[in-house]
């Protein structure tokens, strides 16, 4: 069923109704009130093909001219001029003027305020990263973001957790936090040159999860652990620095990590998962040790996970054969 809309708000809309509940004198009061309400913005849309990228508003210098309707030309003649001046990222305005780009300006209306906001194509920033040098993996956790970075060998040779306390925020603060931690791990791929790896998450799987799952702390970290929002932070600020984001299929990364690199390096499972995310965008194998192989028959001509989805099965029903067998101990008759 299409959904209808109101423009300048079904609650002020419905105020007409009650007038006196809402202070206003008569109809009339109300109207205005409601058309003001109407009016709070100005949307001028350009195109490539237009002068300055748009034809009705112009950037030129640090002035704005706007076009004005035939009907108030005599009052305020064709154009009208604006000083403008742009807090920040006045300088991809600039490029995009140079570039002859589409440029879209919408002016909106707060109180008795009026902003401005300009729409227009990043510049273009070349890839500085190379994976021939090695990658940085990131693992996403509920309270914690595990990155670890290997060399060109897919060797382990910096790794470290940056916490995240995004429980009971608001989006603001849990953007903040994120936009942070972002910041870090890009800083340090620009820095040495090598790609970002993250998961391939399908967050309407893990989200019908929730309710089939009675783990709690899974529950919480699905739940209140913006995956979606980070994953579109680290992809924004990778753009912006030339560094290349591969996203990898997240199959059996925490099991992988857990029975073949925690040990080996001493790490904990969070940062052997992003280890293993790295290694496997660098295209490295995944085989088993030789320790782990000895529990499992042999198949040379079986993909990689497939061993590794058996493997888990034996490492689940053992856990819970000692799980049952400590709860028998500890409920025997004498």
């Amino acid at each position: 069923m299409p959904k209808g809309i109101c423009l300048g708000g079904r609650k002020l809309f419905k105020k007409q109704f009650h007038l006196e509940e809402n202070s206003y004198e008569n109809h009339q009061e109300w109207r205005e009130a409601f058309r003001k309400q109407r009016n709070n913005r100005i949307f001028f849309i350009g195109s490539k093909d237009e002068k300055f990228g748009n034809q009705n508003c112009q950037m030129v210098g640090n002035k704005l001219k706007v076009r004005v309707i035939p009907a108030l030309e005599k009052e305020f003649g064709s154009h009208v001029d604006v000083t403008v001046e742009f807090s920040y990222k006045q300088d991809i305005i600039f490029y995009a003027l140079q570039k002859n780009q589409a440029m879209n300006y919408r002016f909106v209306r707060k109180k008795e305020n009026w902003y401005l906001f300009v729409t227009t194509k990043y510049k273009k920033v070349d890839i500085i990263t190379n994976k021939n040098l090695g990658a940085i993996g990131v693992d996403l956790n509920h309270s914690h973001i595990a990155v670890a970075e290997t060399n060109r060998h897919g060797n382990l040779v910096h790794h470290q957790k940056i916490h995240t306390f995004i429980q009971d925020r608001t989006c603001h603060q849990v953007t903040a936090t994120l936009a942070e931690a972002c910041k870090q791990i890009i800083s340090r791929a620009v820095k040495e040159q090598k790609p970002v790896a993250i998961e391939k998450l399908d967050f309407s799987k893990k989200k019908s999860n929730l309710i089939s799952s009675s783990n709690t702390k899974y529950k919480r970290m699905i739940s209140s652990f913006a995956y979606s929002k980070f994953a579109e932070l680290i992809k924004s600020q990778a753009m912006k620095n030339g560094v290349k984001i591969i996203e990898v299929n997240p199959a059996f990364t925490s099991v992988i990590g857990r029975y073949k690199f925690t040990h080996f390096f001493g790490i904990s499972t969070h940062l052997a998962a992003s280890l293993v995310i790295a290694r496997r965008a660098q295209n490295f194998s995944e085989r088993f040790p030789t320790r782990t192989a000895r529990c499992l028959p042999v198949d040379r001509h079986c993909y990689v996970w497939k061993p590794w989805k058996a493997f888990l099965k034996l490492a689940v029903s053992d856990r819970e054969r000692q799980v049952e067998l400590l709860f028998c101990s500890r409920h025997l008759p004498f």
